[in-house]
């Protein structure tokens, strides 16, 4: 007998701790922090240089420099967090498939203490030792064997 697979996680899950931010957002974030270094910089250099050493002309290099520095190491923690989200959230998803499909199956099994035996009843038994089965068989390896996740 095959099982379909859950496609949605359910709706109990906490949103704000599953957020997962656009490759755009990161970007966005990071191009900003990247803008507010450079500002601090350049503001640093001005103090710096312009006031207190009475030296004037314009210094980039090192606010550009510290901006670039800082927009791609943010972007890579940024990104970073998004992909370890995304692997949670696979994770969660095969984890609600597995509950779902276990509680479905021994629910069968524990109501069979309530009826009499019968070749239906064994039957329904059975089936649901089988869905258990699969389930062990089918998804937990799958979910060991992804982001090596045990």
């Amino acid at each position: 007998m095959v099982y379909s697979r859950a496609a949605k996680l359910p709706a109990t899950t906490g949103a704000s701790e599953l957020r997962v931010r656009s490759p755009q957002r990161i970007w966005l974030f990071s191009f900003a922090l990247g803008a507010v270094v450079f500002a601090a910089t350049s503001l640093v250099h001005w103090l710096v240089y312009g006031l207190l050493l009475r030296e004037h002309g314009i210094r980039v290099v090192g606010p550009v420099a510290a901006g670039g520095v800082t927009t791609l190491l943010f972007h890579r923690l940024l990104h970073t967090q998004r992909e370890a989200r995304l692997a949670a959230l696979g994770r969660f998803r095969i984890i609600a498939e597995m509950n779902h499909h276990i509680r479905n199956a021994l629910q069968t099994i524990s109501y069979q203490r309530y009826v009499s035996n019968s070749q239906a009843e064994a039957n329904r038994v059975k089936e649901a030792v089988e869905r258990i089965e699969w389930v062990l068989k089918e998804i937990v390896p799958n979910m060991q064997s992804r982001d090596g996740f045990n």
